[in-house]
């Protein structure tokens, strides 16, 4: 599993288990917070694709921590005010970047959160689906 779908996974879906990893982190691990978790501004891009090239849609406020775990930097960063969540996800990208045995552990709950995920968001497309309105059945 990638760091970005790591990530998506526990922000969307575990917010909880981050925090979780994280203690476990802090308790059994050598951790230097190189910044506290702090307020950014993150631009926004996108690719126009009439012409693919790339435009920005403006700035999204963020939260963003850096560790270091084990001499790893780690960094976390979740759009909004969630300091606390910023801090967890980098400390467990610190911990996936020193490659500590604590990370093979969380592979296996990731992987039940990510499918808990796919199930949610196939079930509100489904929703969406069933709601849609079909333009072909109103022409007479």
């Amino acid at each position: 599993m990638n760091r970005t779908e790591r990530t998506r996974i526990l922000i969307e879906n575990g917010q909880h288990e981050a925090l979780e990893f994280a203690s476990q982190v802090i308790n059994s691990h050598e951790v230097e917070i190189i910044f506290e978790p702090k307020e950014v501004l993150v631009m926004v891009k996108l690719r126009e694709s009439a012409r693919n090239s790339l435009c920005y849609l403006g700035e999204v406020l963020a939260s963003e921590a850096m560790v270091r775990v084990e001499g790893k930097a780690g960094l976390g960063l979740v759009k909004g005010h969630h300091f606390e969540l910023a801090l967890a996800l980098a400390l467990i990208d610190g911990a996936y970047e020193a490659k500590l045995a604590l990370s093979d552990d969380w592979d296996k709950v990731l992987v039940g959160l990510g499918q808990q995920l796919r199930d949610r968001q196939t079930l509100a497309a489904c929703h969406l689906a069933r709601s849609a309105v079909n333009f072909e059945m109103m022409v007479d």
